[in-house]
């Protein structure tokens, strides 16, 4: 498998630190930029800010927030009072705004242009989604400070940074706010061109470390590959022990070469020595292994007759040992069959106690079976009359069922009838609009209605989703219903099942009672028979115990022989192991003594 070589590492390892540092000064140098950009904006917003919340009347601004009345004097004074501080600053827009609903915020005067501009003039009333603005204009209108959003990018309008001021009345509370925008591509354009020139030097700059790290590193391991060459031919072998590594610079590769040339020097010594002794190695080797071959030859011969005399000995121990072990056998299957004959009769006896014993627990079964099957006969009838009940209680719930959906209608017509009020508060409130002041009093009237309608409305969703949770609780306990009723089923159909099995059992323990006498006649029978064969065993067993000490004797003898030519065998083995191994000790020293000398005769020493 091919490796990447140490100098390419190094090469890759010093770009991507050099790519990664410049990267990070440019990072660090834009942050500062941008932070710089927001101080200057905000600064230059604050004041402009400030001078268009202190021209704003808040009291008039409140009111003409609520009539959206073009028409009002204040509406155009402010107007124009906002787009003279508009004009005489830098900003872009120049405007005020109130809170609808969540980020909703509806512009009242708008001082950033005239309005026959109709693309950058925002009408009275007009309702527009903030939420892209960021969180300052809800920070401004929630805690009343003025507050700077920072270089943000709209759809519409490209990059800008806006500061908002709080309008706040007499009493000190909040009643909207205004806002200036300040115009900031060309600020991202310096920024964005900054970011290009730092890239374009950084990737010159790394070209050029690139080229001087890999002049200086070919000049290094070009060094190092000459040594690394050399250790790499002591290390297969073959390498020639009497060259030396040039030194070159007097440096630590320089140091490195001189050490590697003292080793050379060690090895060259000690493969000389190794030669000479491993050449003596082998000629005394040869010489042993000759002189174990000749004993091996003597040992051969001796071992062979002791072979033969051991055999014979072996012919008549296991002649003697086989009648010894018949003997045995036929004694021992005398014990055993004895202790079987008395284990038998044991047996029996327990075997006959314990037939009258399940005779006696059999009669008492019987009697608990009678008992079982009257109590069954009252668990049936209490099953019968709780799924009767069941049933009733099934019947009840779907009657409720029918019910609540009665109440799911007529709750259908209450939310009906508050949407038809709250469609004619809303005609009442339009009606009220257009009738002017005349039709104030009328339209507090139709707000109140309308309240009415919003109120009813909530009421009736509170009553649908009670009337939803108690019919999912009625399902539920109709399916609770329903599974007790199957669960009744199948208790009295197990119950059925368990009256079929009382009847079998109630049959089978009367022809138990009829078996286990049988078994006992026929025990008494068996028991007597056993006495009769045990006391022949004993009589037998007597016999044989003379004959076997006989067999005892003679076979002693036959051991003692067997034992000695066994003796005997084991010294002549031990001897020809012993030459065996000798031998072997000696081949391997041979062969140890030929490695050596393959292993050292490809170095050099002259």
């Amino acid at each position: 498998m091919n490796t990447i070589s140490l100098k390419f590492k190094t090469i890759i390892f010093s770009a991507v630190f050099l790519f990664i540092s410049f990267t990070i000064m440019a990072i660090v140098s834009v942050s500062a930029i941008l932070n710089l950009s927001h101080k200057i904006t905000r600064e230059a917003g604050i004041p402009i800010a400030k001078r268009a919340a202190a021209i704003v009347d808040p009291d008039k601004f409140l009111e003409l927030s609520r009539t959206l009345n073009e028409n009002d004097r204040y509406y155009e004074n402010l107007r124009v009072e906002l787009f003279k501080l508009k004009s005489a600053t830098n900003c872009k827009y120049l405007y005020t705004m109130v809170p609808k609903e969540g980020t909703v915020y509806a512009y009242v005067v708008d001082g950033s242009c005239d309005p026959s501009d109709t693309d950058n003039f925002s009408p009275l009333g007009t309702e527009e989604d903030i939420s892209s603005y960021g969180d300052a204009p809800f920070k401004t209108m929630r805690d009343g400070t003025i507050e700077s959003s920072g270089l943000q990018r709209q759809d519409e309008w490209g990059w800008t940074s806006s500061v908002y001021a709080p309008i706040k009345n007499a009493k000190g509370e909040i009643v909207g706010i205004v806002g200036a925008d300040f115009d900031a591509n060309s600020i991202m354009g310096t920024i964005t061109r900054s970011i290009l020139v730092s890239i374009v030097i950084t990737l010159i700059l790394l070209a050029c470390l690139i080229t001087v790290l890999s002049y200086t590193t070919n000049k290094i391991f070009g060094r190092v590959r000459n040594i690394s060459s050399h250790v790499s031919d002591i290390a297969s072998g073959k390498a020639d022990l009497s060259h030396q590594i040039p030194v070159g610079n007097d440096d630590e590769i320089g140091d490195l070469a001189k050490s590697c040339n003292i080793l050379n020097k060690t090895l060259l010594n000690l493969v000389s020595t190794l030669k000479s002794s491993v050449q003596a190695l082998g000629s005394t080797g040869r010489e042993v292994e000759s002189n174990t071959n000749n004993t091996k030859d003597s040992v051969s011969i001796a071992e062979s007759a002791i072979e033969a005399i051991d055999s014979k000995a072996a012919i008549q121990s296991e002649s003697v040992n086989s009648v010894f072990e018949s003997t045995q056998r036929l004694n021992d299957s005398v014990n055993l069959l004895n202790g079987k004959i008395s284990t038998q009769t044991d047996t029996i006896t327990n075997f006959a106690a314990t037939v009258e014993e399940l005779s006696g627990n059999t009669d008492s079964i019987d009697k608990n079976v009678n008992k079982i099957y009257q109590n069954y006969n009252l668990l049936v009838q209490d099953a019968e009359t709780g799924r009767r009940d069941q049933q009733a209680v099934s019947q009840k719930v779907h009657q409720i069922v029918e019910q609540s959906s009665n109440l799911s209608n007529a709750n259908k017509v209450i939310d009906d009838i508050s949407q038809r009020t709250n469609l004619l508060a809303m005609n009442a409130s339009i009606e009220a609009a257009h009738a002017g002041e005349a039709g104030k009093g009328f339209a507090v009237v139709a707000q109140e209605i309308r309240m009415l309608a919003e109120n009813s409305s909530k009421q009736s969703q509170s009553i649908n989703e009670l009337i939803n949770t108690i019919n999912d609780i009625i399902n539920d306990i109709v399916r609770s219903s329903n599974l007790s009723t199957k669960s009744f089923e199948n208790v009295t159909k197990k119950i059925r099942e368990i009256e079929k099995m009382l009847q079998e059992v109630h049959g089978g323990i009367d022809e138990q009672q009829l078996g286990t006498k049988s078994m006992l006649d026929s025990m008494a029978v068996i028991k007597a028979s056993s006495q009769a064969i045990q006391e022949e065993s004993v009589n037998m067993k007597r016999h044989n115990e003379v004959v076997f000490s006989g067999i005892e004797t003679l076979r002693s003898e036959a051991q003692n022989i067997k034992e000695l030519s066994q003796r005997a065998a084991d010294s002549i083995f031990m001897i020809s192991s012993d030459a065996e191994k000798s031998s072997d000790s000696a081949k391997k020293n041979n062969q140890i003594s030929e490695e050596v000398m393959g292993l050292l005769k490809d170095y050099k020493t002259t």
